[in-house]
């Protein structure tokens, strides 16, 4: 996948089971973009973290490598439910929208280490987001930790018609940016695949937005 005009490229795959071990998206011959800068535009260094696309007929997956040097997770909450405030933790997170021009609407999966998750509908307006808390986007999620490798890993399956009434054909092109959240509150650090450049982290900038093309 390049990441050349802010467009990265999505190979199709038949659909598979999430191990949130990468093994599905590293079997694939899948190429790789590097998550390698800060929200601001700084390098991110040791934590750059690899992404991989696919999608089928009915689903898009993601998966994330990300190298950490101290985890900052939820080990209490339940998984099975959407965990609010997961922002606040590690997380590895799409905003995507069928949009391609002005996206004013478009939804947010995030996934932690642990397993949490949550996922929103959002409207932007006014020049910031609101959220839709009380759809259900059925994405699933599965991640898993290797201490010894100080390394998480993570896939994100999206059903396709919770995001899109019209499906999806290759060759199309839809807006995304790809985030991951780091550390403990005072050694924050924001990573972005496409920098949002505010003054201070904000994911939610849809001009910001590029590309995913689908492809065979």
């Amino acid at each position: 996948m390049e990441r050349q005009l802010h467009i990265i490229h999505a190979r199709k795959h038949e659909d598979f089971d999430l191990t949130g071990d990468l093994s599905v998206f590293r079997a694939s011959g899948t190429p790789t973009v590097c998550i390698d800068r800060c929200w601001d535009g700084t390098p991110a260094g040791r934590l750059a973290s690899d992404l991989y696309c696919l999608w089928s007929e009915t689903a898009l997956y993601f998966g994330f490598s990300c190298p950490y040097q101290e985890l900052t997770i939820d080990t209490a909450a339940p998984v099975e439910q959407p965990r609010w405030q997961l922002w606040d933790l590690d997380i590895a997170e799409v905003l995507i929208s069928p949009q391609c021009q002005r996206v004013d609407h478009y939804y947010e999966f995030e996934v932690a280490p642990s397993g949490h998750w949550i996922d929103l509908e959002v409207i932007f307006r006014e020049g910031r987001p609101f959220y839709n808390w009380d759809r259900r986007l059925n994405a699933g999620v599965c991640a898993r930790i290797d201490p010894g490798g100080a390394v998480w890993t993570a896939e994100l399956k999206v059903p396709i018609k919770v995001v899109s009434s019209t499906g999806l054909q290759a060759g199309d092109e839809w807006s995304l940016n790809l985030f991951r959240a780091d550390g403990p509150p005072d050694l924050r650090r924001y990573l972005a695949l496409w920098p949002t450049l505010t003054p201070r982290p904000d994911f939610h900038v849809p001009s910001r937005f590029g590309r995913i093309r689908f492809v065979r």
